[in-house]
């Protein structure tokens, strides 16, 4: 943009497009635009305030717990439409930063592979610090048996509980054994 705020965007296809304006200090603005034809519709982009949501991510491997360096964690708006979130990556720390939020609430989510997903609700921007951990998933290996001590080719295992749902189930490999992934 110019001095005053102005700024032109020439030559764009037909189309819908997605307009963001950052600025240290302010909040991130987002907006949707159609364009239709040679000309649009002038837009006005407002940016409040930006304000600061931090914390630390931590992730749990059975009764340890240690910084998850590198992790995304994202922030979606509570109450907005718009499915974009603000995403930062947590440092070596597992120090995590968004500055550019405008005030209210807001839902963080982290989902890292191998981890069982985490969403923190009604986070407020400004806010204290907040603290997230991360549990490690966790494979199942068994083997299933006949009464005679042979794999019991074709039976089903079922995994069933309050931190899985829906229930699992794998058929067993023919010679009885089986592997539930995390």
């Amino acid at each position: 943009p110019d001095a005053t705020g102005a700024f032109t965007l020439r030559d764009l296809a037909e189309g819908s497009y997605w307009l963001i304006a950052r600025v240290a200090g302010r909040a991130r603005v987002m907006q949707s635009l159609r364009v239709h034809g040679a000309t649009s519709e002038p837009v006005t982009l407002a940016m409040s305030e930006g304000n600061r949501v931090e914390g630390t991510l931590r992730a749990r491997d059975r009764d340890e717990s240690r910084p998850f360096a590198n992790a995304l964690v994202r922030a979606f708006r509570e109450g907005a439409d718009a499915a974009v979130a603000f995403v930062t990556r947590a440092d070596a720390q597992g120090h995590f930063v968004f500055d550019e939020l405008e005030a209210g609430t807001w839902r963080l989510e982290v989902a890292e592979a191998g981890y069982e997903p985490l969403q923190r609700v009604g986070v407020p921007a400004p806010s204290p610090p907040v603290a997230l951990t991360v549990r490690a998933l966790a494979s199942i290996e068994g083997v299933v048996r006949t009464m005679h001590g042979d794999g019991a080719r074709g039976a089903s295992v079922l995994l069933a509980g309050s931190g899985v749902w829906p229930p699992r189930v794998i058929t067993v490999f023919d010679d009885g054994h089986f592997l539930l992934p995390s």
